[in-house]
């Protein structure tokens, strides 16, 4: 009987394991390693949540997550394109009512429903209406999620067209005692916003740290600073010689080299429309002579008749 019982706890720890690997979908972080949070406060209600094409880790105390991860791939980006965008914000029914945010605790806020992994990184529908989940959304000042994380997610797309791939760790950070909240659920609104890449190619990270704010401002820190400012270790595996560095990452797509276009089609042209540019033909005899040429010939046309 208790070899029984021995059994049976054993089989439900596997399951149970099995259960929580399963919904942290290594996949979307870099070695398969989950982000480590060193503050205690923080590790309060948490949960792993898979979904199509990414993975978050959502906080019941604050109803947002804390963070969102995805391995992000050229070939996505240009999959994603091809989506013309269909918006389905919605609760997420998987966490218990009382650790989420509901649709209408955004409404009458004054913030936005900001996606942490945006829609435009989504390659397929299914992907693309897992994001519009809350448990993907955070409180975003209007200006920061429509201006400055708008041009930091097209930047980066950019550079991940150039890189072929890099693994993204996106959130809110809650850094102060008096943080505001919105609606009637008491949703924390971040602080401040992050978003770390680390590219395995080059074996490089840093991170974008903007204030949730109207200010417009964001700043480029090393993923260690990163680290630092939210008790939280992005990228674990990372060694302290990538983790210290700061590398340059683009604020905007100005200036940053874009895809070569498609060759043009072998189709004729209409000569009507299109201008021609086949070059000049070109003639050897000089110009002197031609001129002389031509005078000799009206010369003979006026003294012949013909």
């Amino acid at each position: 009987m208790q070899k029984n019982k021995i059994w049976v706890l054993c089989a439900v720890s596997v399951l149970i394991c099995t259960s929580a690997q399963a919904e942290s979908c290594p996949e979307n972080y870099w070695q398969g390693q989950l982000p480590v949070i060193s503050k205690p406060a923080m590790q309060k209600k948490t949960r792993p949540l898979c979904f199509n094409g990414f993975a978050v880790m959502h906080s019941g105390v604050t109803r947002t997550p804390l963070w969102a991860a995805h391995h992000l791939t050229a070939t996505e980006i240009r999959g994603a394109r091809e989506l013309d965008r269909q918006d389905s914000f919605r609760a997420e029914d998987r966490l218990p009512p009382n650790e989420r945010a509901e649709m209408a605790d955004y409404r009458g806020s004054g913030y936005d429903r900001g996606h942490l992994v945006p829609n435009g990184d989504m390659a397929s529908r299914a992907q693309q209406s897992d994001s519009f989940s809350l448990a993907n959304m955070m409180p975003q000042s209007p200006n920061n999620n429509r201006v400055v994380w708008n041009n930091l997610e097209q930047a980066l797309r950019s550079l991940v067209i150039q890189e072929q791939e890099a693994y993204v760790v996106t959130g809110g950070a809650f850094v102060g005692q008096r943080l505001a909240r919105i609606g009637a659920n008491g949703v924390f609104v971040p602080s401040d916003t992050f978003k770390a890449v680390y590219f395995p190619k080059r074996k490089a990270a840093s991170a974008y740290w903007a204030p949730n704010d109207e200010s417009g401002r964001v700043e480029v820190i090393s993923v260690a600073e990163l680290d630092r400012r939210l008790g939280i270790r992005v990228f674990p595996s990372l060694p302290a010689a990538v983790s210290n560095k700061k590398i340059d990452l683009p604020l905007s797509t100005a200036g940053q080299p874009r895809e070569p276009k498609p060759e043009a089609s072998s189709q004729p042209t209409d000569s009507a429309t299109a201008p021609s540019t086949a070059p000049a033909e070109k003639t050897d005899t000089p110009t002197w002579l031609q001129l002389l040429i031509s005078l000799l010939q009206m010369l003979i046309q006026l003294f012949t008749g013909k």
